[in-house]
């Protein structure tokens, strides 16, 4: 392989890797979903450490009465995030679409996990004195 060819080929390679890179709506619109079905095992794959901890906690505490198929259906309308970067490590997402076909009032908190390369953008809810 020449000079040319191989240096071709590890731009090919470096763009497919920063492609395959979560981004913050992808991320939002999954944990998003996965919450809305109650499927807290998956929500937690998309959150930081202390967020999974928390999503373990909901689990344990509403495993016994799950969520209505309607209730879970619901998160079938959500179709996109729109996400506001607050800071180089830091987003807010708001969904789209409700079943009135409004964007959630709710909006969910990322942070950037900078130990992750692939897929650095992850929830983090944090617990304010109020909660």
């Amino acid at each position: 392989m020449n000079f040319f060819s191989s240096k071709l080929l590890l731009l090919f390679v470096a763009i497919n890797f920063s492609a395959c890179q979560e981004s913050p709506e992808s991320v939002a619109l999954a944990y998003s979903k996965a919450l809305g079905k109650a499927d807290y095992k998956l929500a937690q794959k998309y959150c930081t450490p202390p967020t999974a901890k928390l999503m373990g906690e909901l689990e344990r505490m509403l495993g016994k009465n799950p969520l209505s198929e309607k209730e879970q259906k619901k998160s079938d309308l959500l179709v996109s995030a729109t996400c506001t970067l607050t800071s180089p490590s830091r987003a807010t997402c708001a969904m789209c679409c409700g079943e009135n076909g409004l964007p959630t009032t709710e909006n969910i908190p990322l942070v950037k996990d900078s130990t992750r390369w692939l897929s650095p953008w992850r929830v983090h809810l944090e617990k304010t004195q109020n909660q």
